[in-house]
C-alpha cells in the first residue's frame, strides 16, 4: 500500500453542546484524549504529513499535540466557517501531490484496520474521491448519502438541509475522505455558503466533484460504531462505554479473567498478563458491607441496594450487546416490521422504573435509611421481573419484529449503562464517608 501523503485532522470546532472550557478533542477516553485515541489509530498508517486544523482552545490543544504528536503541524481556523473552510486552510500549507485522508477529531473509535481497508478499497477502484459510510440504526444528526443507481455518490445533505424523505434514509456520512489532492484543489474554492449554517462544507464538494466529470464512491464501514463522534457528554460516554468493551474483550481474549466486565475500565497503554483476575467493583464492595460495624449496618443494608442496582444495570448492558446482534439479522431479513405492542408497553414500564430507582438513589447520597433501602429493593425486584421477560421476547425464535426493537434494547442498554456508573458512584460515597477510606475503583490506568 502506498503512503498517505497527507492526512487532515478537524479539530476547530467550539464543542457547544459539551458544554464545556476544555475543547472535545481533549476530553479523555480510556486515559488517552479523544484526539489522541484518533491518532493511535493513524500512526501506523505513516502518512507522509499530518496536519490538524485548531480553533477553539487553540492553545491548549497546540499544546496537547506537541506533546503526543510533536511532529504534527497545526493550522488556526480563527473563523469557524464549516469543514470546507478548514480543509482548504490545511492544503493551502501543503505543496505536495497525491492522497489525502480527511477527518474529524473527535472519532475516537476509528481503528487502523478499519482505515486500511478504506484506503486499500479507494486504491483497487482507482477512485478520485471515496467517502467512508455507515448504516445507522438512528442516522439523527448526521449528513445523509444519496447514491446513484451505479453506486456513485450523488451529493451527501446535512440533516438540517435533508428532506422528510432524505432524512429516511440510514446510510450516513462518517466524516472520513479520501481524495486526489490535485482535484480536490481545483474544486473547494469553488464551494458556496448557501445552507442554513451559511458554512463552507466539505460535504459538497462530492457535488463539484461530479460537476468535474469525476466520480466519487462510498465505501461501507463494517462497524458503524466505530465511526460516531462526540458532540455532547452523553455521546462521549457511549464512546467511552465501547472503547471500554474493545479493550476488555481483547484482553479477556489475551487470557485476563474479568468477572463483570461492564464495570471494569481500563485504560488502552495497560498491559495485563494472561491468567490474572479482575474482580468486579460490586463484589469488592459488597466485602466493605461485612466488614462495617453493627452500628453502621443499617447503611450497608442500602449500599446493598445499590449494588443490586449495578448489576441489574450490567446485565441490562450485555442484553443491549445482544441486540446489536439481533438487530443486523433483523435488518436483513424483516427491515419493514413495526414493533410489537407487547414491547413497548415493556419498554414503557421499565423507563418509568429506570426514573424511579434514579431518583431514590439520588435521595439515598444525602439522607440514607433502611426504608428508602426496602423501596428500591422492592424496584429492583420489579426491573428484574421485566428484564427475564425481555430476554424472553428477544430470545423467542419467533421474534421477527424488526430493527427497530432490537435497537430499542440497544438504546435502554445504553441508559442502563449510565445509571450503573451513577450507583457506583454512591455506593463509593458511602463507603467513603462511613470508613474515611479512599474511594474503590476498578479502573486500570
Amino acid at each position: 500500500m502506498s503512503k498517505l501523503e497527507l492526512v487532515i485532522v478537524l479539530a476547530a470546532g467550539d464543542s457547544k453542546r459539551m458544554k464545556s472550557e476544555t475543547s472535545k478533542v481533549l476530553h479523555e477516553i480510556a486515559g488517552r484524549s479523544v484526539i489522541q485515541n484518533l491518532l493511535a489509530a493513524l500512526t501506523p498508517l505513516s502518512a507522509k504529513n499530518l496536519t490538524v486544523v485548531v480553533g477553539a482552545q487553540k492553545e491548549a490543544v497546540t499544546q496537547h499535540l506537541l506533546k503526543i504528536a510533536p511532529n504534527t503541524k497545526c493550522v488556526v481556523q480563527e473563523k469557524r466557517d464549516g469543514t470546507g473552510a478548514a480543509t482548504a486552510l490545511a492544503l493551502a500549507e501543503h505543496k505536495g501531490d497525491g492522497t489525502v485522508l480527511v477527518l474529524a477529531g473527535d472519532t475516537p473509535l476509528l481503528t487502523n484496520q478499519t482505515l486500511s481497508e478504506f484506503i486499500k478499497a479507494h486504491q483497487d477502484n482507482e477512485s478520485p474521491a471515496s467517502v467512508l459510510t455507515a448504516l445507522l440504526p438512528d442516522p439523527s444528526g448526521y449528513g445523509r448519502i444519496i447514491r446513484g443507481d451505479d453506486g456513485v455518490i450523488l451529493k451527501i445533505i446535512e440533516e438540517k438541509d435533508a428532506s422528510d424523505s432524505e432524512k429516511d434514509i440510514d446510510e450516513i456520512n462518517t466524516g472520513v475522505y479520501l481524495f486526489d489532492i490535485k482535484l480536490l484543489r481545483s474544486v473547494i474554492t469553488n464551494l458556496k455558503s448557501n445552507n442554513s449554517q451559511k458554512e463552507l462544507y466539505l460535504t459538497d464538494v462530492i457535488g463539484l466533484i461530479n460537476e468535474s466529470g469525476k466520480s466519487a464512491y462510498a465505501i461501507l464501514s463494517n462497524d458503524y460504531t466505530e465511526t460516531l463522534g462526540i458532540n455532547d457528554r452523553s455521546q462521549l460516554a457511549e464512546c467511552a462505554a465501547i472503547m471500554r468493551d474493545r479493550i476488555n474483550h481483547q484482553h479477556m481474549l489475551n487470557g485476563v479473567s474479568i468477572i463483570d466486565p461492564t464495570t471494569t475500565w481500563i485504560d488502552a497503554d495497560v498491559v495485563i498478563e494472561s491468567d490474572v483476575l479482575l474482580n468486579d467493583l460490586a463484589s469488592a464492595l459488597d466485602e466493605r458491607c461485612t466488614m462495617l460495624t453493627a452500628r453502621q449496618q443499617p447503611v450497608a443494608t442500602e449500599l446493598r441496594s445499590v449494588l443490586g442496582s449495578m448489576r441489574i444495570a450490567s446485565s441490562m448492558e450485555r442484553m443491549g450487546d445482544l441486540a446489536v446482534h439481533v438487530a443486523k439479522s433483523a435488518r436483513l431479513r424483516y427491515p419493514a416490521r413495526a414493533v410489537p405492542d407487547e414491547l413497548v408497553e415493556t419498554f414503557r414500564t421499565l423507563g418509568h422504573l429506570s426514573e424511579e430507582l434514579t431518583q431514590q438513589l439520588s435521595r439515598l447520597i444525602t439522607n440514607p435509611d433502611v426504608t428508602l433501602a426496602q423501596d428500591i429493593q422492592k424496584s429492583d425486584d420489579k426491573v428484574d421481573a421485566i428484564h427475564r421477560e425481555l430476554f424472553r421476547i428477544v430470545l423467542d425464535p419467533s421474534w421477527t419484529h424488526g430493527v427497530e426493537a432490537a435497537v430499542d434494547v440497544t438504546l435502554l442498554s445504553r441508559y442502563y449503562e449510565r445509571f450503573a456508573d451513577h450507583a457506583v458512584s454512591i455506593a463509593r460515597r458511602i463507603i467513603h464517608v462511613l470508613t474515611g477510606e479512599p474511594y474503590i475503583d476498578t479502573v486500570l490506568h
